[in-house]
């Protein structure tokens, strides 16, 4: 962080809401999708691995694609048409996904290519809205702001974890993805009316270099980021599973407990991005963190196999814990690379997490299968125990 803070711009508010609005969209079908997996897994009669591969297929699609679209809302400046222009695809690609055919291995594939495309279009969102928010609040309301930007995600996965269950009840699974369509094209149009470029007033005068895929200080960040992935992947990507599975619990319930996960890790990400402005540190705030999280999956390692009241209570926190970190995450980002870098940055930090997000479902899978529940969580905890030996590197 360089030079003075810039004096409040009003309309941030706007921008703000919009934006999140527009990362609730990209989250509901990545969060949603895993509170269907038992119904999914039925439907296409698939194997656990393949289940895990549909789990990633979203993620996969963004590994390919974040980047470019970090670059083309750097190079444009167009924060509102890319925006709008990815959610709006994303619609089309899970409307696809709602027409695929089940029951066999060509229903398997053509899922798995419209969840894979509805990953690539819907991430320019991702950039497009995180470049507006960072240019639109200065330092002083920045953590603050980016982790209300981040708890779209919360919302997108609490809004899915709780409404598909019902949906798959009523309608079933076409039914659920035309409902995920329909979410996205709503929130292109809230993008397409509210969200505001930032312009060349939102350009610093002086600030680190614009080329952040050279700066180490932000593929530092980014490297802690990928394996405080794990943590989220192997508590709030299985709940629903692994409740069932291990508990018997129905879907609903399992999205309820889902539900409650997001719902708690959205007030953390709010709380710590507070803290975070008070303090001026993100990654010291980042690196405490990262050992409370280690700390709570740890313990849900611990009681996994134990009576179910005390699983779930284990779930919801070390879940809520896992979902806590990424705002603060974007933060540090944004402010390593600066402004004119945000774009690119925010592309690459999160293709990075897509590339962790894409192997760590198909690895919570393997190691479950393998071993048990029990594995698959102590794999959620040792990620981030490694991640607080290297974030003082990133300090």
């Amino acid at each position: 962080m360089t030079g003075p803070p810039r004096s409040p711009r009003p309309g941030r508010w706007a921008v703000l809401a919009a934006g999140t609005a527009a990362q609730s969209a990209c989250a509901a079908p990545l969060w949603g999708i895993p509170a269907l997996a038992p119904a999914l897994r039925d439907a296409y009669a698939l194997s656990l691995p393949q289940t895990g591969l549909v789990l990633a297929a979203i993620s996969l699609g963004m590994t390919v694609a974040l980047l470019p679209w970090g670059m083309v809302a750097d190079a444009i400046a167009g924060e509102r048409a890319v925006t709008a222009a990815a959610l709006g695809g994303a619609a089309c690609a899970l409307a696809a996904a709602a027409f695929a055919g089940g029951g066999s291995s060509g229903g398997f594939a053509v899922l798995f290519a419209a969840c894979v495309a509805a990953g690539a279009l819907g991430c320019g969102a991702i950039p497009g809205s995180g470049r507006a928010v960072t240019a639109w609040f200065d330092e002083r309301e920045r953590g603050l702001a980016l982790a209300i930007r981040q708890t779209g995600v919360t919302a997108g996965s609490f809004a899915s974890a709780a409404v598909l269950p019902l949906v798959l009840a009523a309608g079933g699974l076409r039914a659920c993805f035309l409902t995920l369509a329909g979410f996205s094209l709503v929130c292109a149009v809230v993008s397409a009316v509210w969200l505001r470029d930032a312009g060349p007033a939102g350009e610093p005068t002086s600030g680190p270099p614009a080329s952040p895929l050279r700066d180490g200080r932000v593929w530092r960040i980014a490297v802690c980021g990928m394996l405080l992935f794990p943590a989220q992947v192997s508590t709030a990507g299985f709940a629903v599973l692994f409740l069932h599975d291990a508990h018997g619990l129905s879907a609903s319930s399992g999205g309820l407990v889902l539900a409650a996960i997001q719902l708690l890790g959205g007030a953390l990400r709010i709380g710590l991005g507070y803290w975070s402005d008070r303090r001026r540190s993100r990654v010291g705030v980042l690196r405490v963190l990262s050992l409370v999280i280690a700390a709570g999956i740890g313990l849900l390692a611990l009681l996994a196999g134990s009576a179910t009241a005390l699983a779930v209570a284990a779930l919801v926190v070390g879940g809520a814990l896992g979902q806590s970190w990424n705002g603060l995450l974007v933060t540090a980002v944004v402010e390593a690379a600066g402004r004119r870098g945000s774009g690119r940055a925010l592309g690459m930090q999160q293709t990075m997490l897509a590339v962790a997000g894409a192997a760590a479902p198909v690895a919570v899978a393997g190691i479950v299968g393998a071993t048990s529940w029990r594995g698959g969580f102590a794999f959620g905890a040792a990620c981030p125990a490694v991640a607080h030996a290297l974030f003082r590197r990133a300090a």
